[in-house]
């Protein structure tokens, strides 16, 4: 058996009860931070380093600067191969190429297309900063061979535009370890599937049945997080069509009075989802955080380590999931109760009437001089 140990100042390799330092190439004031071995190559040594990354071909006995002609910085840690990637050769260009994955039960967890046009979303905090998160990983589909890596995480949560949290935004969680499928296809080629497992990290003493846990929480939380969000835009919507047939209604006398009590109350319920006075990344230190917050802050501390969540966040579950089911039934209450009165208002001027949706609108065009 070989165990690879790091100091704060050297390398060892412990084969049965002694240790043998292996730092042959490593400067004395290079001390080392972290060190694995390659997962495919047996022998195939990295290590970080107060200067940057060292490889070693032959199980430590020499190592090699992976500097090249990058700054010399400080690495903390390193990470193997953490997402499964899958070589596939097509015989021409431009064939849609699909992956679908599947968990152990045959259920859908996952789908990655060479055609997707989703982007991922811009955090209000970093807008107009130049800054844009990569777009999410699509196959390629070139003539020859080819490379996908997936990332094996679960969706986020479902945002709205110009959303602004502090404790999260509901991140979907890495899948849990186990056997999954993938199903692959190429233009109108029969699929091809593939049977893989997801291993856990080695050093963590969580069971199996701690991380299926652990994601089945996490992925409770997140869909709760969807329903508030979704609350919000739909009462959003609602506002923003109140708001475009006031001015129509303008010779109905009743119309505005009941078009502002309506949107008084969504608000109200709109308020309590999701702190609406945020306008920028710091504004949640000015003002309380409500509900998606609260429950996005939970779906974090349940994600922060490989471990069965701890019975205080099922506790704060208890608490914030029966207050959001109760907004978002104040919501259905006052929207079934006021939006009837309004179109019937709206319908008997020839006005076109609001059809409830929980799906956002296109961004509005900036005004430009």
């Amino acid at each position: 058996m070989k165990i690879l140990h790091h100091l704060p100042k050297e390398i060892q390799r412990a084969t049965g009860v002694t240790w043998t330092k292996i730092v042959n190439g490593i400067a004395a004031d290079h001390f080392t931070r972290a060190i694995r071995e390659d997962l495919h190559r047996p022998g195939m040594l990295y290590a970080a380093t107060e200067r940057g990354v060292m490889v070693s071909y032959d199980d430590g006995a020499n190592w090699t600067s992976l500097q090249k002609n990058l700054p010399p910085v400080p690495v903390y840690r390193l990470n193997g191969q953490t997402q499964p990637t899958f070589t596939y050769r097509l015989p021409a260009d431009s064939l849609v190429v699909k992956f679908e994955f599947y968990d152990a039960a045959g259920k859908l967890v996952g789908t990655a297309a060479s055609n997707d046009t989703a982007k991922a979303p811009v955090d209000p905090r970093f807008e107009g900063m130049g800054f844009a998160p990569p777009a999410p990983p699509k196959p390629a589909n070139k003539k020859g061979v080819n490379r996908f890596s997936y990332t094996m995480k679960h969706d986020d949560a479902k945002t709205f535009r110009g959303m602004i949290t502090w404790a999260g935004r509901g991140n979907g969680p890495s899948m849990a370890p186990g056997m999954y499928r993938v199903r692959m296809t190429a233009g109108n080629s029969a699929p091809v599937s593939y049977d893989f497992r997801v291993l856990p990290d080695p050093r963590s003493e969580a069971t199996g049945a701690d991380l299926k846990e652990q994601v089945r929480f996490a992925l409770q939380v997140r869909d709760k997080i969807t329903a508030a969000n979704q609350g919000v835009i739909e009462s959003r919507n609602i506002k923003s069509a109140l708001t475009d047939r006031t001015p129509k209604m303008a010779s109905v006398a009743g119309f505005a009075p009941l078009a502002k009590s309506f949107a008084d109350s969504l608000l109200a319920v709109e308020d309590s989802l999701y702190q609406t006075k945020n306008q920028s990344g710091q504004d949640p230190l000015n003002f309380p955080i409500r509900l998606n917050d609260q429950l996005g802050g939970l779906m974090g501390f349940v994600m922060s380590g490989e471990r069965r969540p701890a019975k205080q966040s099922y506790d704060v579950w208890n608490v914030l999931a029966p207050k959001t089911d109760g907004e978002l039934a104040r919501l259905e209450r006052v929207i079934t109760t006021q939006l009837p009165k309004i179109n019937a208002l709206l319908k008997a001027a020839g006005q076109a009437e609001i059809v409830r949706s929980k799906t956002e609108g296109p961004a509005p065009r900036p005004i430009t001089p």
